[in-house]
């Protein structure tokens, strides 16, 4: 059984708080979208669990903003605990638990025990969606976060699905992830962004012969648009493929910029 009360950093406290926990379970055959949002200035993470394996930090300063959690063939339970530093990134200084609370989709954090503080010091909300991938067996603490056994035109389709069911969502109003758990908690239009980035940040296709996974992701987004009627959603996903191919180009140049 996996030990939940470790800190980032591997080091276990004198206590936790009944809210530096929270616990929510992936529905069958479900992927989660985890995002993450910090409104302070201290050190932030949120360290994640799935299946009892331990999954790279959410959180500020340079950590991880999004994750993905894949599907699998029965029901996965998703374990977060928030953590906090006082004070900028600093080895020196300890990893503390922070004040949490929980809703069916959201936890939210903050780093102080004053009663009239929000909880907005690190919040991660939750999507749940259509699948992604098929995951390689066993799952391991050395199993990278990408490592599916499908193809760059197949994940491509299947993150396309993933963001057509977000607009569909964003269509019905639905603006907030899930719950709304917070009223600056983000919604689903840049919880489209983040899973585009996501998945543009995969890297290197694991395909030898392929398209690029930028133009893969266009093309699908760009047929699922004219396969429905005229209006907003096709609109929507029409659009989401330039923005696919705007961040694509940002993404290019920053590249380039960097390896000079």
């Amino acid at each position: 059984m996996r030990d939940y009360t470790q800190a980032p950093d591997g080091s276990k406290p004198e206590f936790m708080y009944q809210g530096t926990l929270a616990v929510f379970p992936v529905p069958f055959n479900q992927t989660a979208v985890l995002s993450a949002t910090s409104d302070a200035d201290w050190e932030q993470a949120a360290v994640v669990y799935v299946q009892d394996l331990r999954l790279n930090d959410l959180g500020n300063h340079g950590r991880a903003k999004t994750r993905l959690i894949y599907n699998r063939k029965e029901q996965q339970q998703l374990v977060l605990t928030g953590w906090h530093k006082e004070g900028q990134p600093n080895s020196e200084l300890p990893w503390l638990p922070s004040h949490g609370i929980s809703g069916s989709s959201f936890v939210a954090w903050k780093d102080t025990s004053a009663a009239d503080a929000p909880y907005n010091d690190l919040r991660i909300d939750i999507v749940f969606g259509p699948p992604i991938g098929q995951q390689q067996q066993p799952l391991r603490q050395t199993t990278p976060q990408y490592a599916y056994q499908v193809s760059t035109a197949q994940r491509a389709y299947q993150i396309s699905h993933l963001l057509a069911y977000l607009s569909t969502l964003a269509e019905a109003r639905q603006q907030t992830t899930v719950s709304g758990a917070l009223d600056s908690a983000p919604n689903l239009d840049e919880t489209i962004g983040r899973v585009i980035d996501e998945y543009l940040a995969e890297g290197d296709p694991r395909e030898t012969c392929s398209d690029s996974a930028a133009d893969l992701l266009i093309a699908d987004l760009v047929w699922r648009g004219h396969s429905i009627e005229a209006g907003s959603l096709r609109n929507r996903l029409t659009d989401l493929a330039q923005d696919v191919l705007r961040r694509a180009r940002a993404r290019s140049r920053h590249d380039a910029r960097t390896s000079d």
